[in-house]
């Protein structure tokens, strides 16, 4: 998994070298595993990562001449829609479901359809149907709104094939486990290596050496982001695959300990302050559970080269959590409240225009833009940076509801139960993650599946327990 990736990444940008690159690895790999829907799986959860090869008609969205915001003053804000290799797995991946459905009711076979299974494809359909009637009839254009919300729908499929695996493969959870640490080693390496490379560069503020520099972004030490768009989004993929790993629990402990110790060090890396206060709770308990009979011994502790290291090692983050938050200017020019709450006037002001229905996936820029005059877009033309605003806008409140009904009601549902408490962590790491952060449904949401697969075979297991 770990090479696989890192084999992608550095492949040419060739969307046909990649699609015939990409079924030479299955055919191969078909080989060790003998499971041809294993295979196909593994390279589609690596593909997710990447939205790039893929084939894409692109557009002026907003000119230039209407924006304030520099890098984009003299081309205009240029989107794009179209489809990638992953697209292409997920529909091989649902044929061959459809294929084992069709069979098993062609023989009168039983098919195990859980109640919560009910729940999250009856809360996605409610938002899919809703969404489609916004692309068809509130969108600037209504095939650009409709590729996205088919991609947005690999959350389904990726819940489904997650199911699938698991309760299929007797070895199925433990498969997924690996395949989730391959994804976080390599994005360890990856963005280790893009941190380093800032330390050449200081004073070149976070993305600025790869991308286009945002204001948000001031900070002393560059901000790696992995294999995503942002650092907060690499944040957070981190924080809600380890809690997966966790709920998974199919990791050595000493294993397990290192992978956690390396996730902290990524996620302070990243200086995401939304994920940090998501880990901030985590740090507490494993500090107070874990250390609390070592720290009444303190007096006895021996120094050695290793808590030497230790003390280094703190010291050096101490300082990047430091003078972020020294950073953190609350303005626009900050990059932090001042633009949000530009962002949440104007978004809620678009809102009222239409708020059952919103104006189609992905539509949130251009749609302010028209919509309010002088309006945050012209500064700093991205999404509203709240997850449930920037979904009203797209899809209206109501299919904004159904999308996270499953997250909220394994919620509620796990109150109370100390066993699935991580369950819960996870669950509220999502929802607390989108108040600050906006979010790429096309890359986010197929794992925010894969999490709901994981929540609700924990709940099975507990059940049968």
């Amino acid at each position: 998994m770990f090479f696989l990736c890192w084999a992608y990444t550095l492949f040419p940008e060739n969307f046909k070298l990649a699609t015939v690159f990409t079924f030479l690895i299955i055919f191969l790999l078909n080989f060790i595993n003998k499971n041809i829907f294993l295979t196909t799986f593994i390279v589609y959860i690596v593909n997710l990562l990447f939205l790039e090869p893929g084939k894409y008609f692109s557009f002026l969205m907003i000119e230039g001449k209407g924006l304030a915001f520099e890098p984009l003053r003299d081309v205009g804000l240029i989107d794009a829609y179209g489809f990638t290799v992953s697209d292409l797995l997920a529909l091989f991946l649902s044929l061959f479901i459809f294929r084992k459905t069709a069979h098993f009711l062609l023989f009168n076979k039983k098919i195990h359809i859980y109640w919560y299974d009910k729940v999250v494809v009856i809360s996605f359909l409610i938002y899919f149907l809703i969404s489609f009637y916004s692309s068809r009839f509130f969108s600037f254009d209504f095939f650009f709104s409709f590729i996205h919300l088919i991609q947005y729908s690999k959350m389904l499929l990726s819940y489904v094939f997650i199911s699938y695996l698991i309760r299929g493969n007797k070895k199925g959870r433990k498969i997924i486990s690996y395949i989730i640490l391959g994804l976080v080693l390599f994005n360890f390496t990856l963005s280790f290596g893009q941190f380093i490379l800032g330390i050449f560069s200081i004073g070149s503020s976070s993305q600025e050496v790869f991308s286009y520099h945002l204001p948000e972004d001031d900070s002393l030490f560059i901000r790696p982001f992995g294999a995503f768009l942002h650092s907060n989004q690499l944040g957070f993929m981190i924080i809600t695959w380890i809690a997966s790993l966790l709920i998974l629990d199919n990791l050595k402990k000493n294993f397990k300990n290192t992978i956690l110790i390396i996730s902290v060090i990524l996620l302070i890396l990243t200086q995401s302050r939304t994920v940090w206060i998501l880990l901030f709770p985590i740090v507490i308990y494993y500090f107070i559970v874990f250390f609390k009979k070592k720290l009444l011994k303190l007096s006895s502790l021996k120094i050695s080269k290793r808590h030497a290291y230790l003390f280094f090692v703190i010291l050096f983050l101490a300082i990047i959590v430091g003078q972020r938050l020294i950073s953190s200017r609350f303005s626009f020019d900050g990059g932090s409240a001042g633009i949000r709450l530009r962002m949440y006037k104007d978004g809620l002001a678009a809102l009222s225009e239409s708020y059952l229905f919103g104006f189609g996936p992905a539509t949130n820029v251009k749609t302010i833009y028209e919509l309010i005059p002088k309006s945050y877009v012209t500064d700093f033309p991205y999404a509203v940076h709240n997850g449930y605003l920037q979904m009203s806008l797209e899809s209206g409140i109501i299919a904004t509801f159904f999308f996270f009904f499953p997250f909220l009601l394994f919620f509620l549902i796990n109150l109370g139960n100390k066993k699935n408490w991580l369950s819960s962590y996870l669950i509220i790491s999502i929802l607390v993650y989108y108040v600050f952060q906006p979010y790429a449904g096309r890359i986010e949401f197929p794992f925010l599946g894969m999490f709901l697969a994981f929540i609700c075979t924990s709940k099975k297991n507990d059940q049968k327990n």
